[in-house]
């Protein structure tokens, strides 16, 4: 987590503030409704699935970045 945040900062550097800011946000967000997707798939599913959900959202967040950073 705490890796990611000069990446972040660099974005736009003129509004650091404001994407630090929307960063946390999207990780209290993003803590918030896994917490609540979790339970709901662990009974449906099991485990496995949550695990092979969570390394999905991980791969899209890191994709993610790698893709603003080219720009």
């Amino acid at each position: 987590m705490v890796s990611h945040i000069p990446m972040v900062t660099e974005l736009v550097p003129s509004a650091r503030a404001t994407l630090l800011s929307l960063n946390v946000t999207g990780h209290a967000l993003g803590r918030a409704l896994s917490a609540f997707l979790a339970a709901f798939i662990y009974q449906q599913f099991g485990f496995v699935f949550v695990a092979l959900t969570a390394i999905l959202f991980n791969m899209a967040g890191i994709l993610a970045l790698r893709r603003m950073q080219r720009e």
